[in-house]
């Protein structure tokens, strides 16, 4: 299980098939939390800027994030 408040390293986890879960913490403040194979990796690759996700399925996650967290 790995969480996290960050909104972009949510979007690409998920755009990467992570499954994922969102707990509010406040009306202002979300925690994504995450379950799966390989997400470690996929944190250090993202802070290392190595985590490689389609262009088209990035965008497509972040307005599908900002609909889950306004809604």
């Amino acid at each position: 299980m790995y969480k996290t408040t960050d909104l972009y390293l949510a979007t690409a986890l998920r755009a990467k098939g992570h499954k994922m879960e969102i707990k509010v913490i406040s009306p202002y403040k979300f925690e994504f939390i995450f379950t799966g194979q390989g997400l470690d990796r996929d944190v250090a690759d993202f802070w290392d800027r190595k985590l490689m996700v389609n262009a088209r399925d990035y965008a497509e996650t972040i307005k599908e994030m900002k609909v889950r967290i306004h809604n």
